[in-house]
Order: structure tokens, then sequence, then C-alpha cells
């Protein structure tokens, strides 16, 4: 199959991805107009096929996915956005899941359907809440089928997945509710803490500590403690004895733990992209670049929660109402409007409106000169807040928008270079908006927003494309002078903690920086800097929290999901690092370094032709990543080392004239057994002061040169030793 091809009425548009049965395709519902999953067997009409068909149409939930349809060999099901959850979250959170999963297993057990493979897999968090999928397993009605009844066939497989089935099932007796109450167990301990309530080096070790021994110590609160204790009791007697059961005691710890928030809410509030009217495309930057900066002026108020720019944006062009938005957001406010401009003119319509009944609370249209969008801009801000009676502290009286320029020239040039940034490909964030940032600052020098800008494009130029020798100088140069303008500017002060590290190796004093002042909604810029930061101190884990807290601020930015899954192959967690990066890939199937993180967790897990064929697609393309990195490692571990040593010598052949950074020399090197070049080649990263240096202490990658004296000889030139 390909796509494109029709099955029916149905057009094949994407692979979604294979299980045991069969291949998950997206598709056209072409009568319809409507995306769809077509879930195909392998067999036509297997039993398995056949359970999942009943199992699926005998249920109607929201939480459960819908069943639209059946074909000769596949089933039509509802397609469904979302990501896997995954580990570690606050309690809070992973209540609000836990209730979505228990209300749909109860729905599930009324109509006597026991699960029988639930498992975060086939949990799947939308924007709408929670979904339970493959009912490929499940057991329905009185089955007695010998895969049915016991947890081991005649042929001795599995019928389930190892580390989520009960001891029952091991122990070849019938599944029950109560057996799937064990799997809901083992599910909701794995999102509190982020790692499997049971573990081992192989199946048979797995199935041992499943029926004899009990799982690490959880830290969460009491209670859930001892709700997830209970779920894992060995004997099913011993268990809550049904769903409901269940559902009450996780409804009445949810009334406890989650909206202590609900007694005193903080306001919280999503600035949506203003819609340009008019329709000429060029007006585009400004449309957004007024919305964002409204939005970063209210972020920096301690008294309102403010969702981040990415996910607010990722709304725009999407039929959901105001009232889904606030829901998929957590937020109780939604601050919409509509831009249009002429000459030098602008009319705006902007409305603040309470989700909750989609009543509006106030509404103002400005029809001004170019020259006003400052005062435009605070009037929005300022209504906002008397509106939402925000506690500003030390900050009420004050104007609320940050005029770091008072030239409507400069501010329209930074907005240009901001709209450009925020896109994904190299030409627009390292030229365009280099280019336009340049150009703000001719017209305002001291304009700090462009200057802070145009100091991170420095700074990402140093860590791939450009020598750091000549792009740290002029990032600290621009940030120096930011800093000059506003002493307080967090987003200057966090790019000089980076360089302060990676370029003066002085991390004490950047901690120091990072102490000073963060808003408390800053989330990309100043956390990643700091990730960074900790990871150089071998702090992995701090900076996996710095991460994981960013993701709570801007929960649909598929950067900061990249990111975490960088992360977590640092933690030796190839397999969470794999989940990561496989949801950005869902919503952006041509996303080069999502692939090359999930072509390493590929390579690492040992599934080789599956990693190169990732690293060798059509879109592998990118000035900034160079893809034949992670392409000449993978070679390695595959164990085709002439392939991968004549990559690396094109590397060093062409370094003269093409900038690689050491440190990438540094670790092919190693993978190719060659320590002598790999600590040559350190020692020049030094030199360079190669920023990529702050893995040293956390990555997988150099394992072999840290436990080398030769390797803390290097920490040791970075004040590390």
């Amino acid at each position: 199959m390909i796509p494109g091809e029709r099955i029916d009425h149905y057009e094949l548009v994407s692979h979604i991805g294979a299980g045991g049965m069969g291949d998950v395709w997206k598709a056209l519902d072409t009568r319809l107009g409507r995306a769809v999953a077509l879930k195909f067997s392998r067999d036509e009409f297997s039993q398995r096929f056949r359970r999942e068909a009943r199992a699926i149409a005998a249920l109607n939930h929201p939480n459960i996915c819908t069943l639209y349809d059946i074909g000769p060999n596949y089933l039509v099901m509802e397609y469904i956005e979302g990501y896997t959850p995954l580990g570690p979250l606050p309690a809070e959170d992973a209540l609000r899941l836990a209730l979505g999963i228990a209300g749909a297993l109860e729905a599930a057990h009324e109509r006597g359907i026991i699960h029988r493979d639930l498992k975060p897999a086939n949990v799947m968090v939308t924007r709408s809440g929670v979904k339970l999928l493959d009912f490929g397993l499940a057991q329905v009605g009185a089955e007695t089928s010998d895969d049915t009844m016991s947890a081991i066939t005649g042929t001795g497989n599995m019928v389930g997945t190892v580390s989520y089935m009960s001891p029952e099932q091991f122990q070849g007796s019938p599944a029950d509710a109560r057996s799937d109450i064990f799997a809901f167990g083992l599910v909701l301990y794995e999102l509190l803490s982020g790692r499997r309530a049971f573990a081992g080096t192989s199946p048979l070790a797995v199935m041992n500590a499943v029926v004899h021994e009990e799982p690490a110590p959880l830290q969460a609160p009491p209670e859930l403690v001892g709700i997830v204790r209970r779920c894992l009791r060995k004997k099913p007697v011993d268990r809550f004895q049904s769903v409901s059961e269940l559902r009450d005691a996780i409804a009445g710890r949810a009334e406890a733990e989650i909206p202590r928030a609900v007694a005193e809410p903080s306001p919280s509030i999503a600035v949506l992209p203003f819609a340009n009217i008019g329709g000429d495309p060029e007006n585009e930057y400004f449309s957004d670049g007024l919305a964002e900066e409204i939005l970063n002026s209210l972020a920096q108020l301690s008294g309102l929660r403010v969702v981040a720019r990415a996910s607010a944006f990722a709304f725009r062009g999407r039929d959901h109402s105001l009232r889904e938005i606030g829901e998929k957001l957590k937020v109780g406010y939604v601050l919409q409007g509509s831009v249009r401009r002429a000459g030098n003119r602008m009319r705006a319509a902007v409305q603040l409106i309470a989700v909750a009944d989609d009543s509006q609370l106030w509404a103002q249209r400005f029809d001004r000169e170019m020259r006003d969008v400052f005062e435009i801009q605070d009037e929005i801000a300022q209504a906002v807040v008397e509106m939402l009676r925000v506690r500003l502290g030390s900050q009420s009286g004050t104007r609320l928008v940050r005029r770091r320029t008072t030239n409507p020239e400069a501010l329209d040039l930074y907005l240009k270079g901001t709209y450009f940034i925020n896109r994904a490909s190299y030409e627009d964030y390292a030229e365009k908006g280099r280019r336009f940032f340049e150009q703000a600052l001719e017209v305002d020098p001291g304009y700090g927003p462009a200057l802070n800008g145009l100091a991170e494009i420095h700074c990402f130029a140093a860590s791939s494309y450009a020598p750091p020798l000549s792009e740290f100088p002029k990032a600290i140069a621009l940030l120096e002078r930011a800093l000059a303008s506003d002493e307080n500017d967090s987003d200057a002060q966090a790019g000089m903690a980076y360089c302060e590290a990676l370029y003066g190796y002085r991390w004490d004093k950047a901690l120091e920086r990072f102490a000073t002042g963060a808003p408390p909604n800053s989330t990309f810029r100043t956390r990643v800097w700091r990730t960074v930061v900790l990871n150089g101190l071998g702090r992995a884990e701090d900076a996996l929290e710095e991460l994981n807290h960013a993701l709570r601020i801007d929960p649909f930015n598929s950067t900061v999901r990249i990111f975490i899954a960088r992360q977590y192959f640092y933690l030796n967690r190839p397999d969470l690092t794999e989940a990561y990066a496989r949801q950005v890939l869902d919503q952006d199937a041509d996303a080069v370094f999502a692939r090359c993180i999930l072509a390493e967790a590929c390579s690492f897990q040992h599934r080789h032709e599956e990693a190169l064929d990732l690293l060798r697609g059509d879109q592998m393309h990118s000035p900034s990543l160079q893809p034949e990195y992670w392409l000449c490692g993978a070679l390695a571990r595959a164990g085709r080392i002439d392939e991968a040593a004549a990559i690396y010598r094109q590397f060093v052949d062409e370094r003269p004239s093409r900038f690689v950074p050491a440190v990438s020399l540094a670790l092919l090197a190693s993978g190719l057994g060659d320590l002598t070049a790999a600590f040559d080649w350190l020692h020049a990263a030094v030199d360079e002061r190669d920023p990529n240096l702050a893995l040293l202490r956390v990555s997988p990658l150099a394992a072999p040169l840290r436990i080398d004296a030769r390797g803390r000889a290097v920490l040791r030139r970075m004040n590390l030793g």
C-alpha cells in the first residue's frame, strides 16, 4: 500500500504504525470528507480482528475510540491526533488522565469487555481528553478460546504485554475486571514516577518480579500511593473489586488534589493569534506580532498564568470553539482579535472571552495610526488585568507593556524578525530572522528584544554551523548592550548565563545569572539555556525537570518535546526518547531533528536498519543539523565500520572549508574506536569553545571518554574537574 491508493472509498494518506495484527493507516473518507484510521488485518477477519470489531462496536464512550465501519480485512476507526502519556507527571495531571482511563474501562466492563492489554502505548492524550485504544486482545463476554483463558497459549505465545500483565495471567488463570485494574495500577505508577513498576532484563525476569516482588516506593501523595498499592496487590481479591469502586477512590482523591486551585484560582489566559484581515499575506507578521507582544507583556505578571506562544498559536486555522480551546489549554479566558493594516494606519478589534460560558467580558475597537501601536498594546493588556483582577503586587499602577523602543519602524522590523525565527526552516531562522533584527537595530541600536533575538541566533550558530570563537563574542556584545539598557532583562540574563558557562567556563556565575528574576511564565529560551548548563554540570535530572516545566506551560510545543526526547537519551532511556520523538513526527513527518534523535534511540536499541532508514529519507537535508553526523554514528554501531569511516574522513577533510563541531568529530572517532583522535578533537573543542562540550558529562555516546583519565583532563580544562 502507498499514499494515494484507494481502498473502496477511502484514500490512503500516510502510514501511522504497525502492530501484531497488521498495519494502521491514516486515510480520507472521500464520501464524508473526514480523516479516519484504517486498521488492516494480516489475515482476513482473524480471531483477534473479529474480537476488536465486536468490542469497539459494543462501546460508545468519549474516552474510547469509535468504530465507523468494517471492510473485508480492515476496520474503519476514528482518527485520533494526540500523544502517548509519559511520566513523571504532577499528581494532578496524572489524576486527570487516570479518571479518563478509568471511565473508559468502566464502560467496557459494564458491557462484559475486559481489555487485557492496558498500557501507556494504548492510551492517547488528545486535545479533548483521553482515548483508550486497541481492543485486539479484549475478552468479550464469556469467550472460552485458548488465548482468552490464559496468558500463555498452547504455542507458548503471550497474550498481552509482559510488563503490564497481572500475576494471575502469568499463572494461567482467566483474566477478569481485576486484571485490568492491576494493569491500571501499573499505568498510574508509571505516570507518577516515569518508570515501570516491574522491570527486568528479560521477560522471565519481569514475570518473576510481577508475581513475587513489590515495586520501588512511589513519591506521591500518601492517599494516591495507597490507591496504586491496592491496584497492585498480588491476589485479585485484595484489589479494588470493580473499576467503579476504583474510580470513586480516584475521584475522591482528585477533589483533594486537583483544584485546591478551584477554591481560589489564579487567572489563566491564552492569547490567540490575531486574524489578519484584508488577506495580504505580507501583513501576517504584524497580526501575529501584535498578539505575541501582548502575550509577552502579560507573561511578566506574577498573578496570571499565560499559555506560551507555540501552544496558543497551535489553534490557528483549526475548527475549534473557544470553549474547546480553553479546555485543551486549561485556561479560563481567551483573548482574540483581528487586525487590518493599510499604509500608516491600523484597525484592530479585540475581545476577552470567559470560556466557561462564552461570555464577552470586554471588547474594544481601535482605529489609529501606526505610531499609536504602543498605546494600543498597553490599553489591551491593562484591560485584561482589570477584568481578571490580577494581583500585581509592586507592579500595580505601572505600565504593563515594557516599551523597549518608541520607534514604530524598529518594532515593525522586530516583528518581522520574530515571525521568521518562529518558523522551522534554516533560511527563515538564520537568514531572514537575522536580517530583520539587524535592520531593527540600525533604527534603534538599544532595542533589547532585537538584541536578544540576534544574540540567540549567534549562539545557535556556534553550536551547529559557524565557528564559536567568532559567534560567541558577537552574542556577548549584543547581550551586554541589552543589559545596559535593562539590567533586569531576563532573556538577556539567560543568554549571558549560557555564554558564561559555555564560552567562559564560569559555571557558578552562570547559575547566579539564571537565579536573577526569571519571569513566572518564562519557557523555552530561558529554560533551554539553563538545561544546557545543567547538562554541562552533569545534572541531567534537573535539566529534565526544566524541560518538563516548559512543557507544562507550553503543552503543544513540539520543539520542547524534541529536547525532552534528547534529554531522555542522556538519561539512558532510549524507549522514552523514541516515544517523545514519535510524538513530534506524528505531527510533522519531516522534522529532521526529531528523525535524527529517533534514529539514535533505535540504534541504541539495536534496531540498526530502522535507524539507517530514518537517516536516509528524502527529507534529511539541513544546513545546520548535519544529518550525516547521525548517519555516521548509526553505521558504526551497526558494524558497518568502513562506511562510517568514509563519512568521518570526509568530515575531517572538509573541515577547513565547512564548519564541523569538534565535539561531533570526537564522538565519531570514539565510535570508530580511535580514542587518541577522539581526545585530540576534545582538546580542540575546548580551544574552540565548542558549546556541544556540555553533553560530555551526560551523553551515553561520551561514556567511553568520561571514564578515561584523558577525558577527566578535558573536564578540568572546562573547570569541571
